[in-house]
């Protein structure tokens, strides 16, 4: 049966209004630590979210107890390559024409020389692993600006030649993201982007399903039909072709390649 408000038991003797009442008892609630943890309820469907959002930038460094973030959660569980670029000694130089590499601590310029068809490259391997595209989900990312807009090829990225490649391609000053699948180069342009300027270009390969390209973090292109399958011995490749008779110059600075084991 539905009560009444007429039907309802009255205090003779409390004195306090139904307005006062509510405000109470909103503020009971508030200071209720366990409210809201109920099956349904915001907090208890806040805990059990796949992803938990924040504000970019939220989570700050007095946040976290000292070596709480430890080793498996940075890079200890992926197979990962990191180079800074202060020795060439362990890198594959591979078939180079009119090329200046001038490397030291923390990057690489590469210049070519003022002749057409000069050109230059550089492969990194693992001696027994490949970047594997089909279920290793790998990851390339640098730190790249050319010194010129005109008469120029670069390439670099995870990949080389007609294995399964990912990669950033720039024809004179124009960019394109690059991945070789089913016996071709598929392109597409990423319009707006000043190559002369340091940026940061990242590869995010999602086995099965995806490559994505990120220019400074923000998603530039994502394949999701032209997506690499397969494996291939270069993890890191880097090629740069003159195609004028001037000379050409280009940089990178930190870059790294990762993958599941």
């Amino acid at each position: 049966m539905v009560e009444t408000w007429g039907e309802m038991p009255k205090s003779q003797i409390d004195e306090q209004k139904i307005e006062e009442r509510i405000t109470e008892m909103i503020a009971e609630h508030e200071a209720d630590a366990d409210a809201h943890q109920g099956a349904g309820e915001s907090l208890e469907s806040h805990k059990a979210a796949e992803v938990i959002d924040h504000p970019e930038k939220s989570l700050v460094a007095d946040k976290y107890d000292d070596f709480s973030i430890t080793p498996d959660k940075l890079a200890a569980n992926k197979v990962y390559l990191e180079i800074d670029w202060q020795t060439l000694d362990t890198m594959d130089i591979g078939e180079c024409l009119g090329e200046t590499f001038s490397n030291m601590l923390g990057q690489i310029a590469i210049e070519l020389a003022a002749s057409a068809d000069n050109y230059a490259n550089i492969h990194l391997e693992f001696s027994d692993i490949n970047a594997n595209f089909t279920d290793k989900n790998p990851v390339f990312e640098t730190i790249f600006r050319a010194e010129q807009t005109t008469s120029q090829e670069i390439n670099f990225g995870i990949g080389i030649a007609t294995n399964p490649t990912a990669s950033f391609h720039i024809v004179n000053g124009n960019l394109y993201a690059r991945t070789y699948a089913g016996g071709a180069n598929h392109d597409t342009q990423i319009q707006g982007v000043d190559i002369t300027a340091y940026h940061r270009y990242t590869i995010k390969h999602i086995s099965g399903e995806k490559t994505l390209f990120l220019l400074d973090g923000q998603l530039a292109h994502e394949e999701t039909t032209y997506f690499p399958t397969g494996s291939t011995p270069s993890v890191m490749y880097f090629n740069f072709e003159n195609n004028s008779a001037s000379i050409k110059s280009i940089i990178f600075l930190r870059s790294i390649f990762y993958q599941d084991f």
